[in-house]
């Protein structure tokens, strides 16, 4: 073989695994995970109204960390309370020592509700992550069987709490998690935000994650997390992460070392976030999550030529079209198609919009400019800024690895 059929037959190889892995999760990533089939006819049931829990233990905590959220938590709580929840409920919200109008926000809403309750912030510790402590403390004041981990920019569809409790149920998963619907804004939001379903069903066989609980197939999305609470208290749940800014990977892999099967629904249908406002917070948040995924030193390397190799290498072959001789040109053809379908495919199912599908080599190389300058500004101790927060990420990547020596899941 001459050197031009050893890049061709590279391209087309990294191209084609990511693509077949991709369509075989496609009919697994499912919005709800059905009941076994029962020949016998069952009555449907009739409407159930809003449950009253006064009084009684709840049977779902709905926890929403908030720390300077007044903009965003009033379209996280009417999306709640304008579907009637068919379970028991009670909404703990953590005031994360808020410089807005977060706390008023809360006792507007108390007073729609009683059910939602205002958890004032205790100061933040020495090595831990804002997010996290804030979802620890919500945790042990939580009384219900099922915690809801929610964001404030998130908005819930009709019926999505007790639809996704049943899945959890259906699955027998202590936590089940997936990515609801990512609204874009600004170009970066339109061509990077996409790349999370692209990197979550291109990379994590699925069909084995539902039959093993280890840890290296966790995978979830901090924007939604729901737990039952038993595993949750049992694994240690935030507390074993403590520094960690990346609770979507770091908590499913926490209870699997604990023996818990997690899993992952498509939460398209049942929810939707926005989850950064321009292009600004696009490239920030980002980079703060790249040293806890592939950002890390030890897999930055490979998957860089991994993703270029099957991701922008097809594109650069038509610009040396007329260089490829004809036998190797129905290859290149080949790498070209497993590369920009699933984009294509994800983009109508996921309702992500065209942009990024058609720009896909783009975002693939700013999604890696910002994996290589995340793990620059690592090595030279640099720190990240979020929510009014620093973070070292030297100190959270020692963090990390102290808490943990298991190779990580997929990146969300």
């Amino acid at each position: 073989m001459n050197w031009q059929s050893w890049i061709i037959s590279s391209v087309v190889l990294a191209a084609a695994i990511p693509g077949i892995v991709f369509l075989r999760n496609f009919f697994r990533y499912q919005p709800l995970l059905r009941p076994p089939r029962c020949n016998r006819k069952i009555r449907p049931a009739l409407p159930v109204e809003k449950v009253e829990c006064d009084g009684c233990v709840p049977e779902i905590s709905i926890l929403i960390p908030a720390r300077n959220e007044e903009q965003r938590l009033p379209g996280l709580l009417d999306s709640i309370l304008s579907h009637p929840i068919q379970r028991s409920y009670e909404i703990l919200i953590m005031d994360d020592q808020s410089e807005d109008g977060t706390a008023s926000v809360i006792q507007q809403y108390h007073l729609k509700d009683p059910a939602i309750q205002k958890i004032n912030g205790i100061p933040l510790p020495k090595g831990w992550c804002g997010k996290q402590w804030a979802c620890w403390n919500l945790a042990q004041k939580a009384q219900g069987k099922w915690l809801l981990f929610i964001d404030a920019d998130v908005r819930l569809s009709s019926g999505s709490i007790d639809k996704c409790v049943q899945s959890a149920e259906l699955s027998q998963a202590a936590l089940i998690s997936g990515i609801p619907r990512q609204i874009t804004g600004s170009f970066l939001e339109r061509l990077c935000i996409p790349l999370i379903h692209f990197v979550l069903l291109s990379f994590l066989p699925i069909w084995r994650m539902r039959r093993s609980t280890h840890p290296s197939y966790a995978a979830g999305c901090g924007q939604w997390i729901l737990v039952r609470s038993d595993a949750y208290h049992q694994s240690g749940g935030h507390r074993e992460i403590a520094g960690s800014l990346h609770d979507g990977i770091q908590l499913p892999k926490t209870l699997r070392r604990s023996g818990f099967k997690t899993d992952l629904i498509d939460l398209t249908p049942h929810a939707s976030c926005r989850m950064y406002q321009s292009s600004k917070e696009v490239w920030e948040g980002l980079m703060k999550n790249a040293s806890e995924g592939l950002g890390s030193p030890g897999r930055i390397v490979p998957i860089t030529l991994i993703l270029f190799a099957g991701q922008i290498a097809p594109w650069i072959l038509l610009l040396f079209w007329d260089s490829i001789s004809l036998e190797w040109k129905p290859y290149s053809i080949t790498a070209l198609i497993f590369a920009i379908f699933p984009r294509l495919l994800a983009s109508w199912r996921y309702r992500q919009g065209w942009t990024s599908a058609w720009f896909h080599p783009l975002g693939i190389a700013v999604f890696l400019t910002i994996q290589w300058v995340s793990l620059w500004r690592s090595w030279n101790g640099i720190q990240s800024t979020w929510r009014g927060r620093s973070y070292s990420q030297n100190a959270l990547a020692s963090n990390q690895t102290n808490q943990s020596k298991t190779k990580s899941g997929a990146i969300i």
